[in-house]
């Protein structure tokens, strides 16, 4: 969980400086009578089915890092629920120089260990913070904040060193994280996203992982 403490507070930093004061989309104030009133807007993006390519990070393991490419198709209930009905990818791991220089340091070849190479999840998605924000004086860019959670699997590759890569089996997850959208225009958005997997070793510990995505998304109007 520390892992992702830390992943969290980055993304509120970035929250706090995409939104201002956390407001609703509003206008300027108008004066009425015993106060100030203030206009809240209806949301100007409203997405209906909305189609994401996305590229990740998986950054936790010292012997390993997953560069992912997903794919995924959502649907939006409303401006604060949607369903992202499948999320789909596949990890290209890269193999760090932790086990050359345990080896070459200390004579110690590292235990054999397992490796997240492809997933597959299905998350509910709450929206609750949207806003915009001028943009150098000259235009308005249009974000959200939003939660998600859901179920799902990862499928893990056994790694030896001196051996090729093998399957080993599909064992079920759930994640948990949070995200960021920036609107372009009432098709294109831009999604920045921190989950956390929870998921059974093969011991039958529950152990997690932190993964990163950004990607571009393709919506119709609701």
């Amino acid at each position: 969980m520390k892992h992702m403490n830390a992943t969290l507070r980055a993304l509120l930093v970035i929250g706090t400086l995409s939104f201002p004061g956390f407001a609703m989309a509003t206008e300027g104030p108008e004066e009425a009578e015993g106060g100030t009133a203030y206009v809240v807007q209806p949301r100007r993006f409203r997405s209906g089915h909305e189609f994401r390519f996305a590229t990740g990070y998986l950054p936790q393991d010292a012997f390993y890092k997953g560069t992912p490419a997903e794919l995924s198709w959502s649907y939006h209930f409303s401006d604060l629920f949607s369903w992202e009905v499948i999320r789909g990818g596949y990890s290209w791991n890269h193999t760090t120089d932790l086990s050359s220089r345990l080896r070459d340091e200390f004579a110690v070849d590292n235990q054999p260990y397992q490796k997240a190479q492809y997933f597959l999840f299905s998350h509910a998605r709450f929206s609750p913070l949207y806003g915009k924000t001028a943009l150098f004086g000259r235009s308005l860019v249009h974000q959200e904040i939003y939660f998600v959670g859901g179920a799902g699997g990862i499928g893990w590759m056994h790694h030896e060193n001196g051996r090729a890569d093998t399957p080993v089996n599909f064992r079920p997850a759930v994640n948990v994280g949070m995200g960021f959208r920036w609107h372009l225009s009432d098709l294109v958005s831009l999604r920045l996203e921190a989950l956390e997997d929870f998921y059974q070793k093969p011991n039958g510990q529950i152990d997690d992982q932190i993964y990163m995505t950004f990607g571009v998304s393709l919506s119709t109007k609701r």
